[in-house]
């Protein structure tokens, strides 16, 4: 079961992936990836209450985790589109690609054996709630962001440009 809720969430990320893209060019990227944060959270508030639920369709648990994994592309390619806004020093962008690649490998690792002990020490309920909170740390951390401005064709731009 579980191996099919990695999977459902996984693959609409895959498609929906090619659709971020154009929406992150299109959009103000911050402001893209503060709603896909919240609405994440959101997402995984709502599984916890389904699953607090005495009978609940396992179909509203699939669909809940496919909305939540399509709309996950939307911040692991913006943080990758963002990152030279972060660098100040543009020798040490190098260094800090391979840093945020470093900790994406970390994350998709270490994620699942830390869930599993916290599953197994506090359930999954709980775990979700925490899970579903951290999204909306990101978002707010999103929110606070102040880019630094970056060149594009010899002009000085600012990511809060559009949208």
């Amino acid at each position: 079961a579980m191996g099919s809720v990695i999977f459902a969430y996984t693959v609409p990320g895959l498609i929906s992936g090619l659709l971020a893209g154009v929406l992150l060019d299109r959009f103000d990227r911050r402001k893209l990836m503060i709603a896909d944060n919240v609405l994440r959270g959101l997402l995984f508030l709502l599984l916890v209450l389904l699953l607090a639920s005495d009978r609940v369709w396992i179909g509203w648990v699939y669909l809940t985790v496919v909305c939540a994994g399509m709309l996950s592309p939307i911040s692991t390619h913006g943080a990758s589109v963002l990152l030279p806004q972060f660098v100040a020093d543009k020798n040490l962008l190098t260094r800090a690609n391979s840093l945020m690649e470093a900790q994406w490998q970390i994350v998709y690792l270490g994620g699942p054996a830390l869930a599993g002990v916290l599953i197994a020490w506090i359930g999954e309920s709980a775990v979700l709630l925490i899970d579903g909170c951290s999204f909306f740390i990101c978002a707010f951390c999103f929110w606070k962001l102040r880019l630094q401005p970056v060149e594009v064709d010899g002009q000085e731009m600012v990511e809060e440009k559009k949208g």
